[in-house]
């Protein structure tokens, strides 16, 4: 995900707001979610001119917008599915959940979905570029599942932790405790 306009350079990791940058960055908006060293690889010796940036998100709260984008094609009860992805039972995704595992190379900036409007003008700020309203893109659900029933977007309004059982919070934290422990996440209650 490269944009020469303002020579940056996204690397986008899984459910973290970035087809709406890509949209806002006028970049490709097919999904490219592979390590900031393969993206290196091909942007033919632009990644130490350009300006490089990610998002990451908080996991729990990734979890549980994974599943409703596309966890229901597995299950109905969003437990099972994170147990299904915890004891990798099946490939419940084609590309890695845990976003640390993005960014093998220094980054210029890490911001957070949490944040994403207010650390997305900070990259605009930083690549020149006018502060842009990020579109909510990429939310609606897969709609049909295996047997081509329909799946259900996530409730509007519900905190993530309403989902969650003690045993899938914390097979979420032991999956991404790097990540956790990098970027300062915790479970909130709320």
């Amino acid at each position: 995900m490269i944009n020469h306009q303002y020579k940056c350079i996204f690397i986008h990791v899984v459910k973290t707001g970035g087809v709406s940058v890509c949209s806002a960055l006028n970049m490709r908006k097919k999904q490219f979610h592979v390590p900031a060293s393969d993206i290196k690889s091909i942007t033919k010796g632009k990644w130490d001119d350009y300006f490089t940036f990610s998002f990451t998100r908080n996991p729990w709260d990734k979890m549980v917008s994974q599943y409703f984008y596309n966890g229901q094609c597995y299950t109905k009860d969003f437990n099972e599915y994170i147990s299904r992805w915890y004891e990798q039972k099946e490939r419940l995704t084609a590309h890695s959940c845990i976003h640390s595992d993005y960014f093998d190379l220094d980054i210029d900036f890490i911001g957070k979905f949490e944040n994403l409007q207010q650390d997305f003008d900070f990259v605009c700020q930083k690549i020149g570029k006018a502060k842009t309203k990020l579109p909510h893109e990429n939310s609606k659900p897969i709609t049909t599942g295996p047997d081509r029933e329909k799946v259900s977007p996530k409730p509007k309004g519900i905190h993530y932790s309403y989902f969650y059982n003690d045993r899938s919070v914390n097979m979420v934290a032991e999956k991404f405790s790097k990540d956790i422990r990098l970027f300062d996440y915790e479970f909130d209650k709320s």
